[in-house]
């Protein structure tokens, strides 16, 4: 058993000079949000009335969904605050970092052909895996550190060392289950994209659940792993059973993973792609139909979530309408100023804020699928592809056209499933051109994200995933500005800080516009550039 880990130190240290980049990106970002947002919390929230303004608020149905359950203290202070807030959705960011991770470093590298050339020299057959969990080990090491020496550092009111500390293993816990969890599907699956769609899924799935469960039942948040932190009763209870449970978690996931990865071949999985027909259909004829076909199943499954969202947001509208009617303070989240004009426009108010959340993730959603031709490229794929009698333009559009599908269906299903389902919630039912307008309007910044995708990886290859940590800052920025009182110029760092107030406002057709003629011409650079591109 000895021979199967042999070389795993050594290509631990190749792994780590090759991804350092990438960790020290995803490390930047997550420290960098975290602690910005600790930095201004003695000062947003320092006093006895700031503190009790906003505990109104997080107790609404829209803040339990996003941030989990506000325990009931007797006495709060900033740093309670802010592991209320915050501590639900650090540890998803940290999971979204892990899982990325974890199938970056096994399957899709098992894809490349690079683990049958390394497994054909003299490192063990486990070896690859093992070192790949001791680099993601590393990474969140470091990030448990530095997150809890900056909070410390931040002094936050009421904020002990020992809360700083658990918070920071905590999160890190639950990110190492869920890159875990993805450890085990690069196992299941014979591909990178089923491995990344199934662990994202499951991902969604567990924040789903706990927004459920926080909202109508708390006795069954333990069901979701993403409920466990909660659980931890940081601050005031301090119960270390969740933090042994997350870790047996790991445990099992990562010895499944290691059963597994003994008992398959290498470049296949448990889960076989069904044989295919004898003749291909009339449809997958062309780069462009195939490169739809071939994205279908993730499309569906991002659909599929984010539609989800939409409809668990509708179900709260009729109480988000008759909660916040009687709440005056709530305009320190939902930043409108005119309490006095009720009813629907309190719910459009809402509406906006929450779509952010869900235009940010059908975004990643396209994002994720265009990225798919710089893996391609790397692979050697597009060498193939492009010595056949096939147009670069049809190359690329294969790429882009199912980025654009299921951006465009992702957002628009969320949307229109809120004004269906959210209109029978409602006594006085919304207007459709509200959700038009809202959907229509926020469609530019989506695209324009897409095409800065296309232009990145054609002329700057090497820093093109930085537009993951891009959106992420954009939603962070959009969705806290008001709680964190943000200048207004912040807010416009980001193309979705230049659509403002839909569907409260109409459509500011010349943003519009201007956002249009951006996309055309970062798209028409990032096609002039792959013409000229050395696919070798």
């Amino acid at each position: 058993m000895g021979n199967n880990f042999a070389q795993t130190k050594r290509l631990t240290i190749v792994n780590l000079r090759r991804d350092w980049l990438s960790l020290l990106i995803w490390t930047t970002s997550i420290i960098g949000v975290s602690l910005l947002a600790a930095f201004k919390f003695n000062d947003l929230y320092g006093s006895n009335s700031s503190i009790k303004t906003i505990l109104k608020t997080l107790k609404q149905p829209a803040m339990i969904s996003l941030f989990g359950r506000t325990p009931n203290l007797t006495s709060f202070q900033s740093g309670d605050l802010f592991i209320s807030e915050m501590l639900v959705l650090t540890g998803v960011f940290i999971s979204i970092a892990d899982i990325i991770l974890a199938v970056r470093t096994t399957r899709s590298q098992e894809d490349k052909g690079v683990i049958e050339i390394i497994r054909g020299t003299a490192v063990g057959r486990l070896s690859p895996l093992l070192s790949a969990f001791i680099e993601i080990l590393i990474f969140n090491l470091l990030l448990i550190i530095l997150l809890a020496v900056g909070l410390e550092a931040c002094g936050l009111y009421g904020m002990t060392a020992t809360m700083c500390w658990l918070f920071a293993i905590e999160t890190n816990l639950l990110a190492l289950v869920f890159a875990g969890l993805a450890f085990l599907m690069a196992q299941i699956f014979d591909n990178s994209r089923d491995a990344n769609a199934v662990s994202f899924l499951f991902l969604g799935i567990a924040y789903l659940s706990r927004m459920i469960t926080d909202i109508s039942k708390a006795s069954l948040t333990w069901l979701s792993p993403i409920g466990w932190v909660e659980l931890g009763k940081i601050g005031y209870g301090n119960d270390l059973k969740v933090v042994w449970l997350m870790l047996l978690s790991i445990l099992i996931l990562l010895f499944l993973a290691i059963i597994f990865a003994l008992k398959r071949d290498i470049n296949s999985g448990f889960l076989h792609i069904r044989s295919g027909r004898k003749n291909a259909s009339p449809l997958l004829r062309g780069p462009i139909s195939l490169g739809i076909r071939l994205e279908r199943n993730l499309g569906i499954v991002w659909i599929i979530a984010i539609a989800s969202l939409g409809i668990m947001y509708a179900s709260i509208f009729s109480d988000v309408s008759d909660i916040l009617k009687s709440n005056p303070n709530v305009a320190q989240v939902l930043g409108t100023n005119q309490l006095s004009q009720l009813g629907n426009k309190i719910v459009l108010q809402f509406i906006s804020m929450i779509s952010i959340f869900m235009l940010v993730l059908s975004t990643v959603a396209g994002l994720q699928m265009i990225f798919r031709l710089k893996k391609d490229i790397d692979n050697g794929l597009e060498e193939m592809i492009a010595s056949k009698p096939i147009s670069r333009f049809r190359l690329l559009t294969s790429y882009l056209l199912p980025a654009i599908i299921v951006t465009i269906c992702s957002f628009g299903s969320s949307i229109y499933s809120m004004m269906l389902l959210g209109n029978l919630e409602l006594k006085v039912p919304i207007e459709s051109i509200k959700f038009n307008t809202l959907f229509f309007g926020s469609l530019p910044s989506a695209m324009l994200f897409l095409s800065l995708a296309v232009f990145l990886i054609n002329c700057f290859p090497k820093i093109y995933s930085i537009l993951y940590v891009y959106a992420g800052l954009s939603f962070v920025v959009l969705y806290f500005k008001n709680m964190l009182k943000l200048p207004i110029w912040v807010t416009r760092i980001t193309p979705f800080g230049w659509i403002k107030d839909l569907p409260l406002k109409d459509i500011n057709w010349e943003i519009w516009y201007f956002e249009v003629l951006l996309v055309l011409i970062f798209t028409f650079i990032g096609y002039f550039e792959f013409q000229r591109l050395d696919l070798s």
